[in-house]
C-alpha cells in the first residue's frame, strides 16, 4: 500500500556504485514490516542500511484467511542502479 523509497547513499552515488538488496521479511496483522532479513546483497553495507530504513515506513494491506488478518512472509529486492 505505502513504499518510501531507500536513501542512495552518498558516498555510493557519488561514485556511480550500484547495488542490490534482497530481503525476508513478515508483514503482520496490521500491515507492517517487521523481522526484515537481508539475505542477499551486492554492493556494500550502506545499501543494506538504507533499506532497511526505509521498510520502517512500509505499509501493506494484511492478509485476510476465513476474514481475520493474518502475519504473511515474503521477499523483496531493492536495486540500486545510477540513472
Amino acid at each position: 500500500m505505502f513504499r518510501s523509497n531507500p536513501n542512495y547513499p552518498r558516498s555510493k552515488l557519488s561514485q556511480r556504485k550500484q547495488g542490490l538488496v534482497q530481503l525476508s521479511l513478515t508483514i503482520d496483522k496490521n500491515g507492517f514490516v517487521t523481522n526484515p532479513e537481508v539475505i542477499k546483497s551486492k554492493g556494500g553495507k550502506s545499501f543494506e542500511i538504507e533499506t532497511l530504513k526505509a521498510l520502517k515506513k512500509w505499509r501493506y494491506a494484511p492478509k485476510f484467511i476465513d476474514g481475520k488478518p493474518v502475519e504473511a512472509e515474503t521477499t523483496v529486492q531493492i536495486d540500486f542502479s545510477v540513472g
